[in-house]
């Protein structure tokens, strides 16, 4: 998944287009099976992109966010309807694989 960082950057942004912009993203894996928490890849820089709902191994997803973007809630869509997976710090914004 992609996270929001916004001690990235020196003001918040304006909107939610801005962030989308901003080079304040880190991609975290996160095993949505377990407890355990999302851990941040720091391999690569911060970078910008956007997404609001993605499909991974069959399973559907979306998330979430407080009125600030300082919170984001990983949504499964299943057949009893939406189940939180997982809160992060930060704005959620991409999945790549789960398990």
């Amino acid at each position: 998944m992609s996270v929001f960082h916004s001690e990235q950057l020196g003001d918040q942004p304006a909107d939610i287009d801005a962030a989308d912009t901003a080079p304040a993203w880190r991609w975290y894996s996160l095993d949505v099976e377990s407890d355990a928490p999302a851990v941040e890849s720091t391999e690569g820089p911060f970078t910008s992109h956007g997404a609001f709902g993605w499909d991974s191994a069959g399973r559907s997803f979306s998330s979430t966010t407080n009125d600030d973007y300082s919170e984001s809630i990983l949504l499964e869509l299943t057949s009893d309807g939406f189940e939180e997976r997982a809160t992060v710090e930060g704005l959620l914004d991409g999945i790549v694989r789960v398990r």
